[in-house]
């Protein structure tokens, strides 16, 4: 895949995943939400709630494959920092492999035969949501790092992706859901800003 689809794809997948969550999604709630109240908001309405389920997990996807194609070529090109990018390239499979196992379960929501089967449906995918997390924060720590110490790109993008990183690691252990929404948006930027130096760099 050549250098500009990629920073096509690093661009548009937060944009899309931003839309499906925030504007099209009915069932992301708020903090206070419960696992039966969003499988009954899902319910509800189920053709924006499938929209909402590809657009927010189509767009990470998007963005993880960008990533990870970045990582691979750091990787491959060996050079200070291309273990840690080997090993966030790594954890960009298991991403795509946690988001194919969330859109599952949240299609499974909404074709739920009751509110009761819904909701626990809606719990196991909430159990799931910490493990995503996890794993996408020390996928950009590590890319972070790694960009860090290769100087491929601007240090900024860096501090952008070890931040979030550190924000998302952090999120599933601590009672606050504004951490991994504020990770969520830095990780959202850290692909434009990833895909934006990308197109710039082959221009």
């Amino acid at each position: 895949m050549g250098s500009k689809p990629i920073g096509l794809l690093l661009i548009l997948g937060p944009i899309i995943s931003l839309l499906g969550w925030m504007f099209v999604h009915p069932g992301s709630g708020g903090s206070d939400s419960t696992a039966a109240t969003r499988a009954s908001e899902m319910m509800a309405d189920p053709v924006l709630a499938r929209a909402g389920v590809l657009m927010g997990f189509g767009g990470m996807w998007v963005i993880f494959l960008g990533v990870m194609t970045i990582a691979r070529g750091m990787a491959t090109a060996g050079g200070p920092g291309s273990s840690y990018a080997n090993v966030s390239a790594i954890l960009g499979i298991i991403l795509l492999t946690l988001g194919a196992m969330a859109i599952g379960t949240q299609l499974a929501v909404v074709n739920a035969s009751s509110a009761e089967l819904g909701a626990r449906f809606m719990e196991f995918d909430e159990s799931g949501e910490e493990a995503f997390a996890l794993t996408c924060g020390l996928l950009l720590i590590f890319l972070g790092i790694g960009i860090a110490l290769a100087k491929n790109f601007h240090v900024i993008v860096a501090g952008l992706a070890t931040v979030a990183g550190v924000l998302f690691t952090i999120s599933p252990f601590i009672d606050a859901d504004i951490t991994g929404f504020i990770g969520w948006i830095a990780f959202l930027i850290t692909s434009m800003a990833l895909g934006g130096l990308t197109l710039k760099s082959k221009s």
